[in-house]
């Protein structure tokens, strides 16, 4: 019931994503602890008691004698507490239903200190989010979400290889800056494999004005079902067992996303490749599978090729590292003629020669690492690569921790760039020290590890289609002959 015959006065003073504070204070001594409470979209989502002193309250107000229990109120992480970014809010006093001074229509802001190339990157982009059941029938249904560009004139086309689909879904609208969204169930069956070929392609077509990067960047967010997830004879490796894949994917992925995730991962990466390396991978002397895993990504290199490719023998030679015993030991004992497989130690070196390598990846691996690690690490890349080497690494940036609102990330990443205070236990609890989840931002990314080594591209929400990709070279021999 609301006191509406009560007196209390109260003021936010600040309201950002690390703390929401401010005071409140009684002239009534039968309620002396009035009540905070946040209201958004119509519902309260936070309510609490001042949990601190506030005396000097009593000296601004230089009414000793008639306030109660002045004090002040603070709320750490608001974001975490279920507050949304973008949205507008109240912070009222609930015996009285009235807001606090300053405590009307506040908003805390979705992007407050990220790099205005992040942003316009995600603005701008077309994304999106999947899930895959497979069917009794030699099908896999795909279901897309499709994030639109900001002022899409027109409902996205999703096209399987270059063939329009019919889509008749009406927008909804996004959690995820408020964005249009719509969703759409793809089946891709077996016969829609073209003979000879070795996947199927789903990808969008927003139908927007996009420069070369633009186009390139949401070409690389396309599905990719490989043959091998319709025919089991199709398989040159064995498949790994559900617990190997949860230790790289995490408890909700299974077979059927480790291939269809591998192949669209390594389509990703040949297409980088091939854009910034000027050839595919299997053309060149070495790739290193930098955080292996079970052979996700690697595996690819044979199986992902058509009828014709698989007569042809390949030269690359494919190196897989991982601190991971238990899938090295799994890679060493199944996956013998595919490729090459190293136990790494986290505090140890890449067990290759200076300048030997012509392109690295790291499948979220730097997702996991400190800020001294990421540094050690990037000065090995570095030794091994090639002059005019490149790797591609993948971090979890604006994108990634703006889409999981709730994340305690959020506002330390803006603020400092950089966020590894959470531990990861995927490869065993006593591995956590080493093992973080890890969040930076776009403007930190290219600011620190361009200290090591050239930043020629980010290209945001496109790997597992919430990490980022980030393009590094190695710079050519100067005249001199030093890199």
């Amino acid at each position: 019931m609301l006191l509406e015959a009560c007196v209390f006065e109260g003021f936010v003073d600040v309201a950002n994503k690390f703390m929401m504070a401010g005071w409140a204070v009684s002239l009534d001594p039968k309620h002396p602890e009035p009540t905070i409470s946040v209201r958004q979209r119509g519902r309260t989502v936070l309510m609490f008691k001042p949990n601190f002193q506030g005396d000097h309250v009593w000296r601004n107000f230089g009414q000793h004698d008639r306030l109660h229990h002045p004090c002040v109120w603070r709320c750490y992480l608001p974001l975490t507490q279920g507050l949304e970014p973008g949205v507008p809010f109240d912070v009222i006093l609930e015996e009285t239903g009235k807001p606090l001074t300053r405590g009307a229509n506040q908003v805390i802001p979705f992007f407050e200190n990220e790099g205005a190339d992040a942003v316009e990157m995600i603005r701008r982009g077309t994304f999106l989010a999947t899930k895959y059941v497979p069917g009794s029938d030699n099908s896999v249904t795909s279901g897309l979400r499709v994030i639109l560009p900001e002022n899409t004139p027109s409902a996205p086309v999703i096209c399987r290889d270059e063939t329009a689909l019919d889509f008749s879904n009406k927008p909804i609208v996004s959690a995820e800056f408020d964005r249009d969204s719509q969703s759409v169930e793809v089946v891709v069956r077996q016969e829609d494999l073209q003979p000879g070929r070795a996947f199927v392609r789903l990808s969008v077509n927003a139908q927007t004005a996009r420069d070369e990067k633009g186009q390139f960047d949401d070409s690389l967010r396309s599905v990719i079902i490989p043959r091998t997830a319709f025919e089991p004879g199709s398989r040159l490796a064995p498949m790994p067992l559900q617990t190997n894949i949860h230790r790289v994917s995490g408890p909700s992925s299974d077979q059927l996303a480790y291939l269809i995730g591998g192949a669209t991962t390594f389509w990703q990466l040949d297409n980088i490749a091939r854009r910034y390396a000027d050839r595919s991978l299997r053309d060149m002397e070495r790739v290193v599978d930098w955080g292996v895993g079970c052979a996700r990504v690697s595996r690819q290199f044979w199986e992902l090729r058509t009828d014709q490719e698989r007569e042809m023998p390949m030269s690359c030679d494919v190196v897989g590292m991982d601190v991971d015993p238990v899938n090295i030991e799994w890679c060493k004992a199944e996956m013998q003629g595919f490729g090459r497989f190293d136990l790494l130690d986290p505090n140890g070196q890449l067990e290759l020669a200076v300048s030997s390598v012509d392109f690295l990846y790291g499948i979220s691996v730097m997702t996991h690492l400190t800020e001294r690690d990421q540094r050690y690490w990037l000065e090995e890349i570095r030794r091994v690569l090639k002059p005019g080497g490149v790797a591609a690494l993948t971090t979890h940036g604006e994108y990634y921790y703006l889409r999981n609102q709730k994340s305690v990330a959020i506002p330390f990443v803006e603020r400092f760039g950089f966020f590894d205070a959470l531990p990861d236990s995927a490869i065993g609890e006593g591995r956590s020290d080493i093992y973080r989840a890890t969040f930076q931002s776009t403007e930190y990314t290219r600011n620190e590890w361009g200290k090591y080594l050239d930043v020629l591209d980010v290209v945001v929400g496109t790997n597992a289609f919430t990490q980022d990709y980030v393009i590094l070279r190695k710079p050519a021999l100067s005249p001199s002959g030093f890199a």
